[in-house]
């Protein structure tokens, strides 16, 4: 008669039990440092059926180390949360801990800005709904699927980033006077309406609010075709090294009079942002945008 010989099986099996918060440990041979900025803002967020499933390691010893979900524990222990439901692996070699620990971050893909953006129009999220009021009122309309496949549409934006970057930085006012101009000076344009072009005009009509006729500033925009300007800006970030964003331009103040803001010049050479360098060099001309 042959006796069965119990086997470690090939891939671990989890258990689910509550477990106490306060005594789970962290093992540092594999286990990253806590962020204490992301522990307070998963705190001040925090969603009971968005947390999911902590990923607990139970050893022979009765320790329970954390797998996965270090921040979110140490957010619940900040709200006076005392247990968890876990999924709990017991048993396991410190090499399969740090297996699992892999396995739970390294697969892990942040959702794009659009698909989140998506998510908060069906959630009714005010601001999210706000801001395509705001698109659909200039006849635009924001692509809410992803961008994949890189086809683009004359009215459709999909810089869902930059809108509420200005909309947050600069307001629902900025923001309507840059849709307005980019679809007067490009209608049915793509390029118009990404990321770059929209910062760019956003920080131009803050820096310059008041100082400008915005529809003089539409004529002369709409004498180059937009295309063009992007190429000629790209090629400007190439020869000053500044990448052709608008996050990365630091934060000028803002000129009390007329005379005292930057020239053209003085921006060319020391701005990141090669769009708004254009739009500058464009208020430079004898005669361009006169303030009313």
């Amino acid at each position: 008669m042959t006796t069965a010989v119990a086997t470690k099986p090939e891939s671990p099996v989890a258990t689910f039990a509550y477990v106490d918060l306060a005594s789970l440990i962290i093992d540092p041979r594999y286990q990253r440092a806590v962020s204490r900025a992301k522990v307070k803002e998963i705190a001040a967020n925090f969603n009971e059926r968005a947390a999911g499933l902590l990923t607990i390691s139970e050893r022979p010893d009765g320790t329970q180390v954390i797998l996965d979900g270090q921040h979110r524990r140490d957010s619940m222990l900040k709200i006076d949360k005392t247990q968890w439901l876990a999924e709990v692996y017991l048993n396991l070699t410190l090499q399969e801990e740090a297996e699992v620990f892999i396995a739970k971050n390294s697969v892990r893909k942040n959702p794009e800005a659009i698909d989140v953006f998506r998510a908060r129009l069906t959630a009714g999220d005010p601001k999210a709904l706000r801001i395509r009021r705001i698109v659909e009122e200039f006849g635009l309309h924001i692509i809410v699927h992803n961008a994949g496949s890189h086809k683009r549409f004359p009215k459709g934006i999909y810089a869902v980033r930059a809108l509420e970057d200005i909309i947050n930085t600069r307001g629902e006012e900025t923001l309507q006077t840059v849709l307005f101009t980019a679809v007067q000076a490009w209608p049915d344009e793509y390029l118009a309406l990404e990321e770059k072009v929209l910062l760019g005009l956003a920080r131009f009509c803050t820096v310059y609010a008041g100082q400008f006729d915005q529809q003089d500033l539409i004529r002369k925009l709409a004498m180059t075709p937009i295309k063009t300007m992007v190429v000629r800006a790209q090629g400007n970030a190439d020869v000053t090294g500044g990448p052709p964003c608008a996050t990365s331009l630091a934060p000028s103040p803002k000129p009390t009079t007329r005379a005292s803001g930057p020239t053209a010049s003085t921006w060319t050479k020391s701005s990141r942002l090669p769009f708004l360098s254009f739009l500058l060099q464009l208020r430079a001309q004898p005669g361009c945008c006169a303030p009313p």
